[in-house]
């Protein structure tokens, strides 16, 4: 049987990654498939074969292709997708060509959606507010666009496909894929521009590609992947991997055999009753009892009741949880927030949409800098009385001068402050019971990262942001030098997994004489700890020692006893001569550190504390592993080679295929005397000094991770 094809919400482009929607990192492993579903898709409507998705193209097709050959070349793509067998089944989505076969016939180069007023006139400024308008037809248009692409994306987007879905529950309402015909060529079977240069595309390959989002899927690092985010003109790739054949299959599950209730899971409902057991119809919060809005998902309560490939979400406005699209177990760690739809960084400054996660950045008009936002729909639905939108608190759905509507605040300052997530070595804050068994944990890190939370010893509870692991499918990144910490144990050193320690963070594990500055430094060796005298800027890894006993080095150090503010003692090893110089007052680490840190300048790997010692652009700094899609695994603007001053910060960079730490600045030089102390950022340091006159604690015991969520 022959099926066919549609599209969605991302840009393939030549050179740059675009950010993904949730931005979890998401990791191609060796025996899993790794795919990224963003969180809409389509609910079929039984039977799919006689019920599918319809999409149009625009009649004049690409321009210098002759013979329908573009018209023929989606199509393929489309099938492409929709023709692969699950088990010896097809998918449960079926997307066809509406007039398959024949002369496309839609008559204009635009995304055939029409809003009108509340009173039935077209939609327009001078009739009504546009924000009052509602959706009363749609049409998934694939088309190409001979002019003003810049009214729709930047120069270097090849491709966009836009889904309009709503954000609380994910349903696709529309779709529509269109290609730049305005600064690339294109080519399909023979016809159109020569293979083999580099603005030359072909339209099959870039046509599969964004079909995969018009499913709803995003960019994965995985290069063999039709889903990887970079491409070429000189590319032809006409043939699925294992990534999106498990994607689609997993997604879009087929009905089983003998199965002879109303709905499946996934198919558009009315009524819960017409869902399986289990199973709720939902839709937007307050919907009509007939609305056609809704699709049976399955119920849970976290995550873990949800099947591979799915989330656990709470309805927008209500209380009902559900299964929806999500990264769990598709490759990589379960990232995405169970909140309401909200992209990740949502109301953050931006200039282009390959800057947002959710790939939509808008400005109010007039001006070249925007914020990032996201798709909703505003008025009422096609064929309902339900108000669309679906935004969350503090932003309201308005329309655009492109003709589809967006997220917009009533307060753009506030707004950022409140979706504005820390970076990795920040602080950031957990306000839960750790007792709670409640999934809201970690609320304020970025992309990739986990609030790993510290004790203070004198009371309070904080944290600092650190790349997020676990010990079955996120270890730390390769060639990154960072170990997985799950806690650590009463003086500080590293714990590993175990039954109630199931998620951790990466840890920078130092030496004796090493900083200990930065939250991913802040944990020292086996039998060190992390310590200041006074200025927390200055803290340093010690052995720690017992009187008498071997770990201090008895030639050059001495076993001192000091004490915290909560009465703690500490016994360290300290430099006998400094120690006697300043009258028994101050202590220091006889041991000096050997290794350079990301950013420094190294001429070798054996300088680098990470041991990756990266060429680019005729230099060559210490580095360690990133993805390139996400920005995730780099530090901050941080002092890396103690001289006082921050470095200007690090941008994850695509080198021979592997993302890669880079200084924005450029390589900085090596500390003067080896010693380096990075400045800012958290630590797992007490501050000490003799006897029993006390300063401010400053250790942090890391909880056990039993829980992890993101914010939206």
């Amino acid at each position: 049987m022959k099926r066919g094809l549609l599209a969605v919400w991302v840009c393939l482009q030549p050179t740059l990654a675009v950010a993904a929607t949730d931005n979890s990192a998401l990791e191609c492993g060796s025996t899993t498939a790794t795919y990224f579903p963003r969180g809409d898709h389509w609910p079929g409507v039984p039977p799919v074969d006689t019920n599918p998705v319809i999409y149009s193209q625009q009649q004049d097709g690409a321009p210098g292709i002759g013979n329908y050959e573009s018209f023929n070349a989606v199509q393929a793509a489309f099938a492409t997708w929709t023709n692969v067998q699950c088990s010896g089944q097809f998918a449960n989505v079926y997307i066809v060509d509406g007039i398959e076969g024949q002369i496309p016939d839609y008559p204009t180069r635009d995304r055939g959606d029409v809003w009108v007023c509340p009173d039935g006139t077209d939609c327009s400024s001078a009739n009504c507010d546009v924000d009052t308008c509602g959706l009363t037809a749609v049409e998934n248009i694939v088309y190409f666009v001979i002019s003003g692409w810049d009214a729709i994306a930047d120069a270097g987007t090849v491709a966009l496909t836009t889904n309009l879905y709503i954000p609380d529950t994910g349903y696709i309402v529309t779709a529509d894929m269109e290609f730049n015909a305005v600064n690339y060529q294109w080519r399909a079977n023979g016809s159109g521009c020569p293979s083999g240069q580099s603005t030359c595309f072909d339209v099959e390959t870039v046509a599969l590609h964004e079909a995969g989002h018009f499913l709803g899927f995003n960019h994965v690092m995985c290069t063999d992947a039709v889903m990887f985010p970079q491409g070429s003109g000189t590319v032809v790739n006409h043939a699925l991997t294992t990534h999106e054949i498990t994607a689609i299959c997993t997604i879009y599950p087929p009905r089983p055999t003998g199965f002879t209730g109303s709905r499946y899971t996934g198919e558009q409902c009315t009524q819960t009753s017409e869902c399986p057991a289990s199973h709720v119809c939902i839709k937007i919060y307050g919907s009509a009892a007939d609305d056609p809005w809704g699709w049976c998902a399955k119920t849970c309560a976290t995550t873990s009741n949800c099947d591979t490939g799915f989330i656990c979400v709470q309805q927008d406005g209500g209380t009902q949880k559900f299964c929806r699209p999500g990264p769990n177990d598709t490759g990589g760690a379960v990232g995405a927030d169970p909140g309401t739809g909200s992209s990740l960084d949502l109301c953050q400054k931006c200039t282009a949409g390959s800057q947002c996660a959710s790939g939509v950045c808008i400005n109010s008009g007039g001006t070249t800098d925007g914020i990032c936002t996201q798709t909703c729909v505003g008025g009422t639905l096609p064929d309902s009385t339900t108000e669309g939108s679906g935004c969350p608190a503090g932003l309201t759905c308005v329309g655009t001068d492109q003709g589809w509507s967006v997220c917009w605040p009533d307060d753009p300052v506030a707004c950022a402050a409140q979706y504005s997530r820390a970076k990795l070595n920040d602080s950031c804050y957990y306000e839960g019971d750790p007792s709670s068994n409640a999934d809201d944990w970690f609320k304020s890190c970025g992309p990739e990262l986990v609030c790993f939370v510290f004790k203070e010893r004198c009371g309070g509870r904080e944290g600092a942001c650190v790349t997020y692991c676990n010990a079955t499918d996120k270890p730390c990144p390769t060639e990154s030098g960072l170990t997985c910490c799950y806690g650590v144990d009463v003086n500080g050193g590293c714990l590993g997994p175990s039954a109630d320690r199931v998620h951790g963070g990466c840890f920078d594990l130092r030496r004796p004489g090493e900083s200990c500055v930065t939250a991913e430094q802040s944990i020292c060796g086996d039998g060190s700890g992390c310590f200041n005298f006074g200025d927390l800027s200055t803290s340093k890894c010690y052995h720690m020692c017992q009187a008498g006993d071997s770990a201090c080095n008895t030639d050059v150090e001495t076993c001192v006893t000091w004490s915290d503010d909560c009465q703690n003692q500490f016994p360290l090893c300290c430099d006998t001569e400094d120690y006697e110089a300043n009258g028994n007052t101050t202590c220091k680490p006889t041991d000096l550190i050997q290794y350079y840190d990301v950013g420094v300048a190294c001429t070798e790997s054996a300088e680098c504390d990470s041991g990756l010692c990266q060429t680019y652009d005729n230099a060559k700094a210490c580095s360690r592993s990133c993805n390139a899609v996400t920005g995730g695994g780099c530090p901050g603007n941080i002092d890396v080679n103690a001289d006082g001053l921050n470095d200007g910060g690090f941008r994850c960079l695509l080198i021979a295929n592997e993302g890669r730490c880079w200084p924005i600045d450029g390589p900085v030089a090596p500390p003067a005397n080896t010693a380096i102390d990075d400045g800012g950022g958290c630590c797992n340091a007490t501050r000490l000094r003799p006897g029993d006159v006390l300063l401010a604690a400053l250790l942090w015991l890391p909880m056990a991770v039993a829980r992890w969520r993101r914010r939206r």
